[in-house]
């Protein structure tokens, strides 16, 4: 009788052999990737290094002194001027401003060496002598941008990270 019940028994179909096979496999395969990517170190840029090392203790504030800390001012149909009062409230030395005015008509992008530097905790002052501005071509502000540029092992970069921006400025007293 036991051989009778040994004979009839059936094994597993083939179909379900390969599935079980192919189901193992794959798992095996995403735990050794798990294992390998954390073996492994990501390879960093040189110059994404750079940068970061570039901008690290980079940052701007708007500082309001008499004024809105940014306004526009309209001369013309055509030209004005946009001022503003900055502060580098940051660790380190800022050589300039990349300005993006996103106006009604168009887009402005300019980048803007400074004299000087512009030390930490010290004032930008552009309230009488801001960025000169063409209401013509690229209409009202709407939106105004500042990016600090600094001067590191002789490149210049933008710190992106350490933007500052300012929807709807004012008009200017």
């Amino acid at each position: 009788m036991m051989m009778d019940l040994m004979k009839n028994r059936k094994g597993i179909s083939p179909l379900l052999a390969t599935i079980f096979l192919i189901a193992f496999a794959v798992s095996l395969a995403v735990v050794i990737v798990n294992i390998a990517s954390f073996e492994t170190k990501p390879v960093v840029n040189e110059a994404e290094v750079s940068e970061q090392d570039a901008c690290r203790g980079v940052s701007i504030d708007f500082v309001v002194v008499g004024i809105p800390y940014i306004c526009y001012e309209q001369y013309s149909e055509e030209e004005g001027v946009i001022n503003f009062i900055l502060e580098n409230d940051g660790s380190r030395s800022i050589s300039g401003l990349r300005i993006t005015v996103l106006g009604e008509k168009g887009s402005f992008n300019r980048k803007f060496d400074l004299n000087e530097s512009w030390l930490p905790l010290a004032l930008l002052d552009r309230r009488n002598s801001g960025i000169d501005y063409s209401f013509n071509e690229y209409g009202k502000p709407l939106q105004v941008t500042f990016v600090p540029v600094v001067s590191y092992k002789g490149e210049s970069f933008d710190c992106t990270s350490a933007f500052l921006k300012l929807d709807d400025p004012l008009e200017c007293p």
